[in-house]
């Protein structure tokens, strides 16, 4: 599916995702009209955002309508950052990491020039996967300075390949810091760093989501991997798997410090440093990508909807306590 803007399609699916989020309490829709968003980045002039389709967006910092600054139909994106000075040559770049969408395609990485939208190959794989979350450990061990990225690996192909975290160097190596082979029917989706005030883990640890089940688990500085916990899903809702997380900031104060988990149907939670849910934000949505931000001097959440390809924004009132 390609979108093809015009005013009364971004009219439309505002007015619709008005509608479905009207029983959400203050959730509103903060952005329009893409398709499949996944991921939301931060820039000095905008949100990046990526697009299972094969766009990758830009909205502005006070939200309204996407507009596309790259499409490449072949590839369906999943995750993405902002490159530091330090990566040789792609500094200041944005990475966008994903897969070939062809069935058994590899993991792929691409950096896109921020002001032209040009995009050039970094990495790709050499067997079936999907690079989904990228996350820089600034402290990290022997991978500090790195980017840590999940990939889903081939739970379908035969034999099937395991799930891992795999890293790229600032000197433009690829590598695998731990494979979840152990856990062969994890598919590794979202991940967040964590400091060792988080949980019984010691620290920092890479927090991982599964797309294939409701485990969270722990990678640590030398791949070690651990189940942290398992979220509670609704089946009559649809619920079978978990997104992507994101570490909410002290300015959401009870949930400062928490872990904000997205369910692959209709609610995020709130997981607390001894993986018990403390809350949930529910709506008629399908939220993947998760933001922190501050917005008019309010602690705020950004996610991505890709049920209707907006992305909504919601505050600490959204958040219904357990």
């Amino acid at each position: 599916m390609r979108l093809r803007l015009s005013k009364l399609l971004v009219l439309g699916v505002l007015a619709s995702a008005l509608l479905v989020t009207a029983a959400s309490a203050a959730i509103t829709v903060f952005a329009a009209g893409m398709s499949t968003p996944e991921s939301i980045t931060p820039t000095a002039s905008g949100l990046f955002v990526t697009d299972a389709d094969g766009p990758i967006w830009k909205v502005p910092t006070a939200g309204g309508s996407a507009s596309q600054v790259a499409n490449l139909s072949t590839v369906t994106w999943r995750g993405g950052l902002i490159l530091p000075s330090t990566f040789t040559g792609v500094g200041g770049k944005f990475l966008a990491v994903g897969a070939d969408a062809a069935p058994g395609g590899a993991a792929v990485a691409y950096t896109m020039d921020t002001t032209t939208g040009v995009l050039t190959p970094y990495h790709s794989a050499q067997t079936q996967g999907v690079w989904t979350e990228a996350v820089l450990t600034p402290s990290f061990g022997s991978r500090s300075g790195d980017v840590l990225v999940t990939n889903q690996g081939g739970i379908d192909a035969v034999p099937s390949i395991p799930g891992s975290v795999d890293y790229f160097t600032p000197s433009g190596g690829v590598g695998t810091l731990a494979t979840f082979s152990a856990f062969p029917r994890v598919i590794p989706f979202g991940a967040a760093l964590a400091k060792a005030s988080f949980g019984e883990v010691g620290g920092p640890s890479l927090f991982v989501s599964d797309a294939n089940g409701a485990g969270i688990y722990t990678v640590d500085t030398v791949g070690n991997i651990r189940l942290f916990t398992t979220i509670p899903l609704d089946a009559n809702a649809g619920q079978n798997s978990l997104r992507q997380i994101a570490f909410a900031p002290k300015e959401w104060k009870k949930y400062g410090g928490d872990l904000f988990v997205t369910l692959n149907r209709g609610a995020i939670d709130v997981v607390n440093r001894d993986g018990v849910v403390v809350g949930t934000i529910s709506g008629a949505f399908n939220a993947r990508g998760l933001l922190f931000t501050t917005i008019s001097g309010q602690p705020t959440l950004l996610f991505s909807n890709t049920r209707n390809g907006t992305i909504l924004q919601a505050g600490p009132g959204d958040v219904v306590p357990n």
